[in-house]
């Protein structure tokens, strides 16, 4: 009785790491949001190729701070990329988009 609750138990702590590990898997084919594009050739972020454990990503650093000329979108996308202490460059697969 006591080997088929062990053999159970495995079972379930197997099924939630491989459960959590492919909730953090980068997005990697996620396509980019236009308004992130749009904060690029506006000067406000920069975009590099980057690969996370040879998974193709996207690195965004921070080349302005925002100011009254980001549309509303835009500032809310700013702040969900960099966050509120403004961090200087963040993953794309770390990036959560703001709430409507």
């Amino acid at each position: 009785m006591l080997a088929v609750v062990a053999v159970i138990a495995l079972v379930g702590i197997g099924a939630l790491v491989l459960v959590r590990r492919a909730s953090t898997r980068p997005r990697a084919h996620d396509p980019l949001p236009d308004v992130v594009h749009a904060l690029a050739e506006r000067g406000y972020l920069a975009l590099e190729p980057y690969h996370d454990n040879g998974t193709p990503e996207w690195l965004l650093h921070r080349r302005r701070l925002p100011d009254r000329n980001l549309s509303s979108c835009e500032h809310d996308w700013y702040f969900a990329i960099f966050g509120t202490r403004l961090r200087s460059s963040v993953v794309w697969s770390q990036v959560r988009p703001p709430s409507l």
